[in-house]
Order: C-alpha cells, then structure tokens, then sequence
C-alpha cells in the first residue's frame, strides 16, 4: 500500500521522500505575557517548563495530562505554528523550529470543508502543494477504498458519520505525506464503539505506512492501547511527570486490554494523573 504514496512523494520537494521521522523536542518551553492595566512591564506566566521528547522512526507516542498542561501549546510548536520561549524542535537531526509545513497535524474536529466532497477535502493539502490533480486522486482513491470511504467520495461531509469523517480527516493528514504525524484528540467527540473502531484503523494505517505518531488524548485507555511510549504530564504550568514505555505486543487486538500488564499500565498512568492534576 505504501506504493500509492510514491507518486506525490516524487512530486513534493518538502515530502517525506529520504526523511526517517525522528522526532527531537529539546528543552522547549513556553510563557505568555499577562495581562497588566498598561502603566507597568507585563510580567509572563510559564505554562510549558522545559520539555524533552523523542519519538523515533514509525514510533507511537503519546501525551496525556490535564486540561491546561500545555499538551496543545507543545503541538503548535512541533507544527512550526507557535514559536517556543526557548528550546528547539529537531526533525532528523536538523533544528527546524518555528518552521511550518514540515509535520502532518491533524486537530480534534475534523475541519473538513462542507463544500467539497470526501475526494476532493482527502486531497486538499496534496492540492494546496501544487501536486497535479491527477496525480492526487490517484493516491488518494486507493486509500478511500482500503479504508471504508469508497463509495463515499462523492458525499459531502455532512452526509457521514462522526468515524467517517474523522477518517476522512486522517486520509488527508496521510496524503499531505509528511514522515511525522500530530493527532490532537481525533476520537475525543466519538462513542466508545466508533472510538475502538478508530483506534484499531489507526494501527492498520501506522503498521502499513510506518508513520512516527504523536497523539494527545485524554483517555487513559486510548494511550496504553495506541502506544509504544507515554508522556504523562503534570499542571499548571506543564512539565513531563514521567515517560513510561509501554511493552504490550504488536500487532494489537482489542482483547489486550483484559491483560494484567495493560491494566498494571493503565492504572500506573492513573495514579500518575492524580498526584499530578492541577488544584
């Protein structure tokens, strides 16, 4: 399947064509000036402390911490969309901070465009790179196929469900054909079944494309499942509590989460988030 992919890469200079997807977050820290009535400095509030962290070549990794540890001021950083109060965003070895366009990234609502149809929203950023139109729908058709959206490209999104727009999403984070990918709370609006379901197509679309994943969640269950590796971060302001290597086998079913070892890991991320959460 990764051979559907070889045309735009060839047809987009900033592609993942040559780039192995290391990941590097060195010290990067954040602060934000606070409010002041204008007769004095502003002063700033720190809500990132300096953060390390490495995601290697077709890694899954994933951060989970409280509502206001700085999981998205951290992503807009890596995306090159916010620039950091110190630290450096390394891809490859290269400092590419500040620089956009370099990362998939994929926001929680799907932000597909209601007038365009499922094809033409999986294809917008291939579109956007200026990669012929032929050569875009060839890519992408194959994909829709695989992936349950077939006989949906012509639909418009307000024709699908919640799971079928989100793999919608997903596809065209896939097709802007970056090594490394940034999920923010992609099934954080879906019911358990569809969220499963979604969890397990991830896996198929990483083990087949051997994309290096960051993804932000909430769920505790949703991070032991999908990772090779969890950033468990504390608030406020945000700093890394602990990384934990997650050891479960791959290939994953959904049965592994009645195994003692997900259970010991779920509830050492648990009690992580307790002692940490902001008060």
């Amino acid at each position: 399947m990764t051979a559907v992919l070889d045309t735009v890469t060839r047809s987009t200079p900033a592609g993942s064509a040559g780039a192995t997807g290391v990941l590097e977050v060195r010290g990067i820290s954040k602060s934000f000036p606070s409010r002041t009535d204008g007769k004095a400095a502003p002063t700033f509030v720190p809500a990132l402390l300096p953060t390390d962290l490495v995601a290697k070549p077709g890694e899954f990794v994933t951060i989970v911490g409280p509502s206001g540890c700085g999981k998205s001021t951290l992503f807009s950083i890596v995306a090159g969309l916010e620039h950091p109060t110190d630290g450096g965003v390394f891809i490859d070895g290269v400092d590419h901070t500040a620089e956009a366009g370099l990362v998939g990234y994929m926001l929680q609502k799907d932000m597909l465009l209601p007038w365009r149809t499922v094809l033409n929203n999986v294809i917008l950023g291939l579109e956007i790179q200026g990669v012929p139109r032929e050569a875009s729908v060839a890519a992408a058709r194959p994909l829709l196929q695989r992936y349950g959206l077939g006989q949906y490209e012509d639909a418009k999104p307000a024709h699908l469900s919640g799971g079928m727009r989100q793999r919608a999403a997903l596809l065209r984070t896939l097709l802007f054909n970056r090594q490394i990918m940034l999920l923010d709370e992609p099934f954080g609006a879906l019911d358990a079944q569809t969220r499963l379901q979604m969890q397990l197509w991830l896996l198929d679309v990483q083990a087949t494309f051997k994309k290096t994943i960051v993804f932000v969640t909430h769920d505790i269950d949703e991070a032991v499942f999908l990772s090779d590796r969890i950033y468990v971060m504390k608030g406020r302001p945000g700093a890394v509590a602990e990384v934990i290597d997650v050891d479960l086998p791959r290939p994953r079913a959904a049965s592994v989460s009645g195994t003692p070892r997900f259970v010991e890991l779920r509830e050492h991320v648990r009690q992580l988030l307790m002692n940490n959460e902001e008060v």
